[in-house]
């Protein structure tokens, strides 16, 4: 959690001495597309229930649509992908874990000054997340095992998303943006198992 306050610190900083105010214009309400990926963590707190290490690797990757309903106020629809994967040594051998899951993610942004170049937003979202595929390959003594194993909480998930980023204004047409993202995922409510993700996504803009 520190890493990521002084991320958005950061990201902040850069947007306030690049942004350059932009002449008034009228508002239009405004829709978007956009492709987006990113590189983060899993980090597990709770009773260790979950079949990956304590600590994975995470990729995603995903499309969007975004509208922009009033200035300061976008909504943002995706579709992604997500793998995560992790390496565990120990005395007497090793696991590999892999795990697929596709993520239906809705977000709504709050955009400080959305007359500017340069933009910097928060939001709040909810993910709809399936498992899909999970893997855990071992060797114990010289044994080698591999079985498919899942998440303790099968199927289906809902995890609310904490998001901040800078929207950085090539054109009227591009746009690049920055977005670190925290999602903490609950796998086992009576032992308060969690799987705390950290995402920080890098994405471009088409304006329709």
């Amino acid at each position: 959690m520190k890493i990521l306050l002084q991320l958005l610190l950061a990201i902040f900083s850069i947007g306030s001495v690049l942004a350059q105010d932009d002449e008034e214009q009228p508002f239009v309400r405004s829709n978007e597309i956009g492709v987006m990926g990113g590189i983060g963590f899993n980090r597990l707190t709770g009773l260790n229930i979950y079949s990956g290490g304590a600590k994975n690797t995470l990729a995603n990757a995903g499309v969007f649509y975004g509208r922009t309903f009033v200035p300061k106020v976008k909504m943002r629809l995706g579709f992604n992908m997500s793998f995560m994967f992790s390496n565990n040594e120990f005395e007497n051998g090793y696991s590999n874990y892999r795990s697929m899951h596709i993520e239906i993610p809705l977000q709504f942004h709050f955009i400080f000054n959305p007359q500017n170049r340069v933009q910097g937003y928060v939001g709040l979202g909810v993910s709809i997340n399936r498992w899909m595929n999970t893997q855990l390959k071992s060797e114990t003594n010289g044994v080698e095992s591999t079985a498919k194993t899942y998440n303790p909480k099968k199927g289906t998930q809902l995890a609310p998303v904490i998001l901040a980023g800078v929207n950085f204004k090539l054109n009227e047409e591009f746009s690049l943006f920055i977005q670190p993202e925290y999602r903490p995922v609950a796998l086992q409510k009576q032992t308060n198992t969690r799987l705390n993700s950290v995402v920080v996504f890098l994405g471009m803009t088409y304006h329709l």
